[in-house]
């Protein structure tokens, strides 16, 4: 029997809740024009059981980390 792989992919998103793959200044602020910041995070797993919206990334690879072994 085949084994479910988990793996956690992460969107950074904007306030109106498109992607936002600007880069950022070690600041955290937008380095390109039109860009208006990171918003929150879109977080699923690979499986396709989880998906997750958070305020962090790491708070995101937390809950993740509890989806996985709880799998």
């Amino acid at each position: 029997m085949a084994r479910t792989r988990h793996t956690l992919k992460a969107q950074a998103r904007h306030a109106d809740g498109t992607d936002c793959t600007h880069k950022l200044s070690p600041r955290g602020k937008p380095r390109e024009a039109g860009c208006t910041g990171r918003h929150d995070y879109r977080a699923w797993c690979t499986c396709g059981t989880w998906e997750q919206t958070g305020d962090t990334r790491a708070a995101l690879e937390y809950t993740h980390h509890t989806h996985r072994t709880n799998a």
